[in-house]
Order: structure tokens, then C-alpha cells, then sequence
């Protein structure tokens, strides 16, 4: 595989480079990101990063699993193009090879199928293209030309649900949401194609050098910025404490000193370490407690419940949104551990508290949105921000570790998180998945199934069964 350092002064020489590969993976994704956001910078179109990579993500996406699709059907000898032999087959695809994924790479590599990545700077645009080598069966050219038709005339996002909800495979509701966000940046869907011939299908999007933002986007972005910057940050004696804490020569006696002094905030912390840990109520001295919680547990605590007083006073919707962000910090503690995993318990805590944040926020601006936006995606498109860049923001603002706010950024699409924090991100999006699936409400609740493979979790089926054995605790813990 090609530098990175390399690739980028291709791109600067030439104007195109390209990257091609069997599975896609983290390094791929650092190097295509890393050159389409050089590209935008280089325009002045950065702030359309977050949206061109929701668009790339899913054309990769539907790239690989066409690819895969095939390599399915030819190891149990079906014919793709029987419509009797795909629907029999198309059913266990999804949860058998797409979640396995890794497994059938050696099988890709065997029958050849390879995915390319392409950026060409020409003289009115930057030109992105994913194209796999798997032609489409004519079903499938005629389902692809439907979904772009109908996505061109569709007034709103409620029609696209209520048009592609039951999408076999999920490809109908990708497109419109692509072109809807691309829309609602400014770039004509016009911009986006597939093609399909010769053997082989391409995606692209052209996004020109010129764009407009929406008079009402840009007004409901800047509210949304104005509220943030309107949030107070803790106060000067809880900063002292977190650095203190924080610090290297850290003295456990000298905290519990300074903490006595203010009986509501140690009160808060017991109730917090109880409720953390499952203790009902078993920690009654601070002592106790920080022997039990350790400096980690202490910084969770003081943390949350310092943002907890300041979410409390500000908004009228805080509890609702705290009793759901409990179950999620939970849940996704309980994950790791089921699951054995080698990750930070304490800041899955806190990353599960918080995780919600930016909705409450987006609520409170715009309650008439609550209904609406069911999706990271959507809130893209109809804000030009999601409720996880907005908490993340929040997160930054307050002081959280940079590892916290990347949780908190990236959950909705663990996939894109920084190598290092992939891990915890997919475990806080699958306990997200499992809160949303419960409350029953959402037309669409959107699973990365590769988050599943990710944490090791082979399939649906385990999946159920870990989240009735959470639900259960949780039950319990109350």
C-alpha cells in the first residue's frame, strides 16, 4: 500500500490519485480522508468534511457489500440472477456475511474483487469516485435508477422513510440520504451518479468550488453555536479539584479535605458512586467511596454531576434526557465487561452520561424538531450539524480528555473514530442501538453492523441476548 505522504504529493502533482483495496479498513480510511480534506481545505470548502465523509462511508459501503454479495452467492453456487435463488439466499447476507466480514477476505482476495477510491481536482470541482469490480444485474440497474428519480422529488425526509423503511437491503434510504445532505449543502443532485457497465460500478460525487449555504441552515447553525457559547463551564473550585485529581502527585487525603468543605457536592458523589456501581446505596463516607471508585471513579463523579447541576438549571427537558443517558452509560459499562474487553470503564461511564447532550441542546432551540430527526444523518440535513458534534463541542468545552470528546463525536459512526478509540465508540454505539430500540418510537434506528464484528459480537441473535441480560441488571440496580 502506497504513503500516505506519497499518495498526497500525487495528488498535488498530478491533481488524482487513487487507492484501491479488497476489505476496507482503518488505514484506508486515514489516507481517502486525509487527501479529501486536504482538497476541501485547499478551496475553502472544509466545513463540508464531515458531510463528503457520511457521503464516501456509505458509497464504500455499498461498494463492499456488492462485492461480498457476490462472493455469498458464488460460495453456496446460486445464481445472483435468479430471482427465486436471490431471494432465498438475500435474507441470511446481512447478518451472516457482512457481519463476518473479515472472515470471507481471503475469498474476496481469491476471486479478485478490489475497490478503488479516486479524487481528480479539474477546473470546476472535485471529483470523487468508488467504483468496485461487480457489474450490476439488471434488477439491480432498474432498483438503483428508481432510488435516484424518486430521491430528486421527494419533498422531506418523513417520504424518504416512509418510501425505502423496508428496503431489503437498506441501499434505497443510503441514496436519498445522500443526496438530501449533499442538497442541503448546497451541491444539486445532480452531482451524484452511478453507473453501471463494462463490468464494473461506479459511484461519484462532484463537489463544485463554489456553494451556497441555505439562508435558514446557516441561521439554525449559528443558533445552535450561540446557545454553546451561552453554557456555563464549571466553576473555578470544581476545575481546581479535576486538576488536582488529575495531576500526577495526586493525594487522596488532601481531596476528601477539600471536598468535605461543601456537603451538597459530596452528597452528589456518593449518590453518583452508588448509582455508577450498582450499590444502592453501600458507600455512605466519601472515604469509602474513593477507596472503592479509585482517582478515575472520582473524576467520572465529579464530572457528571457538576454537569448534571449546570444541564439541570438550564434546561426544562433535563430529566428526560438524564434517566435515558443513565440506562446508555450502563449499558455500555456492562458491554465492555461482558465482553471482556480492554477498555476504560470509567469514560465509557461518562461518554454514556453525555452521549445525548447535543439533542438536548437541539431540543431545547427547536422542540418541534424532536420527531424529526431520528438520525445523525438527518441532523445533518436539516441542521448542517449532528447532536454528537454539538455534545462534543460542549465536552470540549468543559475540560473532558480529548479520548472523552472524540467518544462522544463519534459514536453515531464508530467506524470513523480515531484508531485508538474504534473500540469504545462502537461499544457506545451499540448500547445507543439498544436504548433506541427499546423506547420504540423511531421509525428507522440505524446498527453499524460493523461495530458488531468490531467488538465481537457475531450476530443479531447474540446481540438479543446480551441486551436482555443488561436490561435485566439494569432492572435490578433501580
Amino acid at each position: 500500500m502506497a504513503d500516505l505522504l506519497e499518495i498526497t504529493r500525487t495528488l498535488k502533482e498530478t491533481q488524482h490519485a487513487e487507492i484501491s483495496f479488497v476489505s476496507f479498513d482503518s488505514s484506508h480510511e486515514e489516507q481517502i480522508l486525509t487527501l479529501v480534506g486536504l482538497a476541501l481545505a485547499d478551496y475553502e470548502l472544509d466545513y463540508l468534511e464531515n458531510v463528503i465523509a457520511t457521503v464516501l462511508n456509505e458509497m464504500i459501503n455499498n461498494a463492499s457489500k456488492a462485492n461480498l454479495k457476490r462472493v455469498y452467492f458464488n460460495k453456496f453456487t446460486k445464481d445472483i440472477n435468479n430471482k427465486e435463488e436471490y431471494l432465498n439466499l438475500i435474507h441470511s447476507f446481512k447478518d451472516d456475511a457482512v457481519v463476518r466480514i473479515k472472515e470471507y477476505h481471503s475469498l474476496l482476495e481469491q476471486e479478485d474483487m478490489k475497490i478503488c477510491f479516486q479524487i481528480d481536482l479539474l477546473d470546476d470541482g472535485i471529483l470523487l469516485s468508488i467504483s468496485n469490480n461487480v457489474e450490476m444485474t439488471e434488477e439491480e440497474k432498474v432498483r438503483s435508477r428508481v432510488r435516484l428519480e424518486n430521491a430528486s422529488k421527494l419533498k422531506n425526509m418523513s417520504e424518504a422513510f416512509d418510501l425505502f423503511a423496508s428496503d431489503e437491503e437498506g441501499a434505497g434510504l443510503g441514496i436519498v440520504l445522500n443526496i438530501q445532505l449533499m442538497k442541503n449543502a448546497g451541491i444539486d443532485s445532480e452531482n451524484f451518479r452511478i453507473d453501471s457497465k463494462d463490468g464494473t460500478t461506479t459511484s461519484q460525487i462532484k463537489i463544485p468550488y463554489k456553494i451556497k449555504k441555505s439562508d435558514n441552515l446557516e441561521s439554525i447553525y449559528n443558533r445552535v453555536m450561540k446557545e454553546i457559547t451561552g453554557i456555563p463551564v464549571f466553576s473555578n473550585d470544581i476545575q481546581d479539584i479535576i486538576k488536582r485529581i488529575q495531576n500526577d502527585d495526586y493525594k487522596e487525603d488532601e481531596i476528601i479535605k477539600i471536598l468535605e468543605k461543601d456537603t451538597g457536592l459530596v452528597s452528589e458523589i456518593l449518590k453518583e458512586a452508588n448509582s455508577s456501581l450498582g450499590k444502592q446505596g453501600q458507600f455512605d463516607t466519601l472515604t469509602l467511596a474513593i477507596k472503592e471508585i479509585g482517582k478515575d471513579g472520582l473524576y467520572q463523579a465529579i464530572t457528571s454531576c457538576s454537569t448534571r447541576k449546570i444541564l439541570q438549571s438550564r434546561y426544562s427537558d433535563f430529566h428526560k434526557f438524564w434517566n435515558i443517558s443513565k440506562k446508555c452509560a450502563f449499558y455500555a459499562r456492562g458491554l465492555a465487561n461482558i465482553l471482556n474487553q480492554n477498555v476504560s470503564y470509567e469514560r465509557l461511564y461518562l461518554a454514556g452520561m453525555f452521549h445525548n447532550l447535543g439533542k438536548l441542546i437541539i431540543f431545547s432551540l427547536e422542540p418541534e424538531l424532536n420527531h424529526s430527526l431520528i438520525n445523525t444523518t438527518i441532523e445533518e440535513i436539516e441542521l448542517g450539524v449532528s447532536h454528537a458534534q454539538i455534545g462534543s463541542l460542549v465536552a470540549e468545552k468543559w475540560g473532558y480528555s480529548f479520548n472523552l470528546v472524540s467518544l462522544i463525536k463519534n459514536y453515531t459512526r464508530p467506524m470513523t473514530s480515531p484508531l485508538e478509540m474504534k473500540l469504545e465508540a462502537s461499544i457506545l454505539h451499540v448500547s445507543d442501538y439498544m436504548i433506541r430500540s427499546e423506547m420504540k418510537r423511531d421509525k428507522f434506528v440505524f446498527l453499524d453492523i460493523f461495530a458488531l464484528a468490531h467488538i465481537g459480537i457475531k450476530d443479531r441473535e447474540e446481540l438479543a441476548r446480551i441486551h436482555d441480560e443488561l436490561r435485566s441488571k439494569f432492572e435490578q440496580s433501580l
